[in-house]
């Protein structure tokens, strides 16, 4: 559930993200980092919105592999969008023929086949073999000519177990479009199947979603909760405000004049519309307060 969330947040955030006109100056601090910012708001914000963009797509391919190892419906949804029927999931069955499993005799040695499946490619990094039972027919050992984790670099080799001879070589090229991609999909979670650069990307965009959780969360703070909790904005600080937004929008000095004396004859209603907004937020809270304590107070009876 957590993945689903995080993979909700990425996307509306990039949505978020895009600026109302695409121009260079609106374009710039939502890129990259400014040399100086006014005040810890303002570097917050840079910084929310520079993390997230970079991060945005390797995010989105970790988060959404993940979802899929956490979801049988999500696993299922590999294979259905590759036009194929996702696999059955084995299970017990009470109903299900008892047969005797005989024994192999005189098996072939577990040394014979791997000299046999090393000499399939001198490119080889790992053998793995799988010890099998002792009634099975075959004997399945992987050789693998990546770092263990580039599946295209894999190829599983079956033995006969009593001759020793090799049946069939099964290739990532051999699986079906939805068996391939499930199995692509592991590595992709965590980068591996780039080698050394996509692991470092992953673990670098998991790293700054921390940075993104952090200045998000400061955001929302100052905007939401810091009003409920401090006292109401001063007529003189709206004035202040307001001067600073006319400065900054180059009006000329009377416009800026004129501001000043509005506000100032206005500042009661200032203050009024301060106290009434932070009171009607209060009241909000409060009463969203109640209703969960009732509905978990309905639950638990």
């Amino acid at each position: 559930v957590s993945n689903l969330a995080f993979l909700f947040l990425i996307v509306t955030g990039m949505y978020l993200w895009l600026p109302k006109v695409f121009k260079w100056p609106l374009l710039r601090p939502r890129l990259w980092f400014s040399r100086s910012y006014k005040n810890k708001k303002e570097r917050d914000f840079n910084w929310h919105h520079i993390f997230g963009i970079w991060s945005a797509v390797p995010l989105i391919v970790v988060v959404a592999t993940a979802t899929v190892f956490g979801f049988r419906w999500a696993s299922d949804l590999v294979y259905i969008a590759a036009g194929e029927e996702p696999p059955q999931r084995s299970g017990s069955s009470s109903s299900a023929e008892v047969i005797e499993q005989i024994p192999v005799a005189n098996p072939a040695p577990l040394d014979t086949l791997l000299v046999s499946a090393a000499n399939h490619t001198d490119a080889w990094r790992t053998l793995r073999l799988t010890v099998p039972g002792a009634a099975d027919r075959q004997i399945s050992i992987e050789v693998d000519r990546g770092n263990g984790r580039q599946p295209q670099l894999r190829d599983t080799l079956h033995f006969d177990v009593q001759t020793g001879e090799m049946i069939a070589i099964a290739k990532l090229s051999d699986r079906t479009p939805g068996s391939q991609a499930r199995a692509w999909i592991r590595f992709l979670h965590t980068g591996e199947v780039f080698g050394f650069v996509g692991q470092t990307i992953a673990g670098v965009v998991s790293f700054t979603s921390l940075f993104m959780v952090w200045t998000g969360f400061t955001l929302a703070w100052r905007r939401l909760v810091s009003p409920l909790l401090g006292p109401p904005q001063s007529a003189p600080a709206a004035v202040h405000r307001l001067v600073r937004a006319a400065h900054r929008a180059k009006i000329d000095a009377k416009g800026t004049q004129l501001a000043i004396q509005v506000c100032s004859f206005h500042a009661n209603a200032f203050r009024e519309l301060a106290d009434f907004a932070i009171a009607k937020r209060q009241l909000l809270l409060k009463i969203g307060t109640l209703k969960l304590l009732a509905g978990f107070a309905q639950w638990q009876g």
